[in-house]
């Protein structure tokens, strides 16, 4: 994997659904700005309406559950 100028292996787990939740939202609330378009996109995405209520939040990670990366543990 590589971000930026790190380059490395990756390790993967699949976040539970109240961590997918608080990452969804943080996200959201970090980015405001551009939350009429991450609700068009993930509208079409989903294929029902968006809205970034707590129900749709649950919807979301249920149907597409997010993932989280890190450098894979080399000393196994």
């Amino acid at each position: 994997m590589v971000i930026g100028s790190q380059h490395f292996v990756a390790a993967h787990r699949f976040l539970d659904e109240e961590e997918a939740i608080r990452v969804i939202t943080g996200y959201e609330r970090r980015n405001w700005l551009i939350a009429p378009i991450i609700r068009a996109v993930l509208t079409r995405l989903l294929g029902w309406p968006y809205d970034q209520s707590q129900g749709a939040h649950r919807r979301l990670v249920a149907q597409l559950p997010l993932v989280a990366f890190r450098p894979a543990d080399r000393s196994k």
